[in-house]
């Protein structure tokens, strides 16, 4: 399955999901996604014990005014952001259990949701329902941001041109160039897509700090350790881009290699304001069937501290064959 045969979209009805319609629509459009299916889920309400039949009628006459306007809603809301059809769906309970639940049996291949942010300060996003719902999901899911210069997610992804990729010295480095030539391979043979290849060498902070910590008589021979360490690195990640750039080149992308020191989060962060570039992609670990997104993950960094939308793109999600290859 590839990762557009069916796009599905979390609205709440704020403005953030809102433009993360807009994207997912034109994610559509610039991908040749097969179905669209935007969703919202209702909190339920849970009758006390001792409840009575017409305390139960009542709750279930409620119950069918909020799915009726809820979907009167998403109906308004489809119509205002593009003429494409799309599918409806409203489902009952917590949008962090509700959800990933209603993705799993519509066979979902890609889920788009938006999240808040306030301006000056830290993105809102650990606690949020957008992150509690993130950590229940096993599909790539796109998170709309808006960045410093306030450009919409749709319209950044109308101008795409150059999207930041992740790379770490993991299987999981494949799955994600997957992922990024399933969703872009088509719009790369209309315009000139980049792909920026991006590695950093985490280990160098660690390495110093232990040198750091030795007596001096240990610290020349810490520091040839650290320099060891980092010769490794480089090859292995030289190997991994080399192995890479063939696979997304044949897609018709341009590739360019990018290797940082230190956490990945502040070179990508710096490389995507340098381009500029419109999307970043980033992926997690874990085995199959785990949470697509942990506490303290590099994803979940990502996202806080991103001006473009962030892809993430789990290590067991079938990216462009069967889910049964997917591991």
């Amino acid at each position: 399955m590839a990762v557009t045969d069916h796009v599905a979209i979390a609205l709440d009805f704020s403005k953030p999901s809102e433009q993360a319609a807009r994207a997912a629509f034109e994610l559509a459009a610039l991908t040749g996604a097969k179905k669209l299916t935007v969703l919202h889920a209702t909190r339920d309400v849970v009758l006390p014990a001792g409840d009575t039949p017409e305390l139960r009628q009542q709750l279930e006459a409620l119950r069918f005014k909020l799915t009726a306007a809820a979907e009167q809603q998403l109906e308004a809301l489809c119509q205002r952001v593009s003429s494409r059809s799309c599918e409806r769906v409203v489902v009952r309970g917590r949008p962090s259990e509700a959800i990933p639940q209603a993705l799993q049996s519509m066979g979902a291949t890609l889920l788009v949701l938006g999240t808040h942010a306030r301006k000056g300060l830290r993105r809102v996003f650990v606690g949020s329902i957008a992150e509690d719902l993130l950590r229940g999901l096993e599909i790539p899911a796109l998170v709309t941001l808006v960045g410093a210069d306030e450009v919409p997610p749709d319209e950044e992804l109308r101008s795409l041109r150059h999207v930041v990729v992740g790379i770490d010295l993991t299987d999981e480095a494949e799955a994600i160039a997957d992922a990024v030539v399933s969703l872009f391979g088509g719009a790369a043979s209309e315009r000139p897509i980049a792909i920026h290849l991006v590695h950093s060498l985490d280990t160098r902070e660690e390495v110093e700090a232990l040198i750091r910590e030795e007596r001096e008589a240990h610290q020349s021979e810490s520091r040839l350790v650290a320099e060891h360490i980092q010769k490794v690195e480089k090859e292995r990640a030289t190997a991994l881009f080399e192995r890479l750039e063939p696979k997304i080149q044949r897609a018709g992308f341009e590739v360019t290699r990018h290797m940082g020191e230190g956490d990945f989060v502040e070179t990508a962060a710096e490389l995507i304001e340098s381009l500029p570039a419109q999307l970043v992609v980033v992926g997690t670990h874990g085995r199959h069937r785990a949470p697509i997104l942990e506490l303290g993950s590099t994803a979940s960094r990502m996202i806080r501290a991103s001006a473009v939308s962030v892809l993430i793109v789990p290590s067991h999600a079938p990216e462009s064959g069967d889910a049964s290859d997917a591991g």
